[in-house]
């Protein structure tokens, strides 16, 4: 019983993973200036914590 609830939050959860995801793309298809900012906030994010991780010797 414990594997059918299990399952069913499971299902769930990505229906809404697919169609929260699906009305996002099509935000950004839409608005190219919105696109362009994320992806270039995304960009400086992993610069940023490539410069940590290779100022932190690891």
């Amino acid at each position: 019983m414990l594997g059918f609830f299990a399952q069913l939050a499971s299902a769930l959860y990505l229906s809404v993973l697919i169609f929260t995801g699906t009305r996002l793309a099509a935000a950004f298809a839409r608005r190219r200036r919105l696109r362009a900012t994320v992806t270039s906030a995304a960009g400086a994010l992993f610069l940023g914590f490539a410069v940590k991780l290779s100022l932190s010797g690891v």
